[in-house]
């Protein structure tokens, strides 16, 4: 492999504020990473405050927001298969001009920047940024391929500086436990933070209940924690006694996304 990095481009007017789509990304890069020989990524991050949304998030992500939502999601960026440098950009032209300096005298660097280039050119164009979205992230072609080809896909890593937390958490406060982690997705109780079309993707608030009750019942020694933002959670969920939560104790989605990686099991919604 060539110690060059392969450049790769999230720019918030062009993708959305989402965590699946982010891990998503982090898989393709690192994809076309490998297929260049190459042994890392360097994320070039665009978060300006003049674009601050996409056509999937235009009536809520603003200029005035747009650092909380980076804020809640900057951890998953740190998970990536192979990581180089993470650059973050208040100021897209700043960023352009890294990326053809980056991109200079080397080939797949520059046409991963016309490509870009040519998605910005077209972003009024609401079909173009969903064709651009689609190339490189949406689309599970090139990673189906790659693992039917190599038996594997490059796996996400915990998220950077969040391990050892996780590791004191798994050897004195969840000691003598099976950790289960569990994403109960109760979006439409957040009627805040939008997406509205995802609510047919929530859970059954009472058959989580029911359950995590049982379970207390059956497993004494299994110890749930409920991930994602608190607001999607009902009181009644997270006073139970076998589920806490990573949020009250500082720790944030990084931690989440580390810890889903440690544990015993992992549920997530339907």
């Amino acid at each position: 492999m060539t110690s060059r990095a392969y450049c790769a481009v999230y720019d918030f007017e062009l993708m959305p504020y989402a965590l699946g789509d982010v891990l998503t990304w982090n898989v393709q890069t690192a994809i076309r990473c490998q297929g260049l020989g190459r042994s890392r990524v360097d994320a070039y991050i665009c978060m300006d405050e003049r674009h601050p949304a996409s056509v999937y998030q235009k009536n809520l992500v603003t200029a005035e927001n747009h650092d909380l939502f980076f804020n809640e999601l900057s951890g998953a960026f740190g998970t990536h298969p192979m990581p180089g440098n993470l650059f973050i950009f208040r100021r897209r032209e700043e960023m352009l001009d890294a990326l053809r300096e980056a991109a200079r005298d080397d080939v797949p660097n520059r046409e991963a920047l016309v490509d870009y280039e040519r998605a910005l050119e077209k972003r009024a164009d609401e079909d173009a940024v969903i064709e651009y979205f689609t190339g490189y992230i949406h689309s599970h072609e090139r990673i189906n391929a790659f693992a039917a080809k190599h038996g594997r896909i490059p796996l996400l890593r915990p998220s950077l500086g969040c391990e050892p937390d996780v590791s004191g958490l798994l050897g004195t406060r969840f000691a003598n436990k099976r950790v289960v982690v569990a994403h109960v997705r109760l979006r439409r109780l957040d009627g805040g933070y939008g997406g509205e079309h995802t609510y047919a993707r929530d859970s059954d608030y009472l058959e989580w209940y029911e359950f995590l009750k049982d379970a207390e019942r059956k497993y004494p020694d299994v110890q749930f924690v409920v991930v994602g933002r608190l607001q999607e959670k009902p009181l009644e969920l997270l006073k139970l006694p076998n589920v806490t939560r990573l949020r009250v104790l500082g720790l944030g989605l990084g931690h989440e996304l580390s810890l889903i990686l440690r544990c015993d099991l992992f549920l997530g919604t339907s």
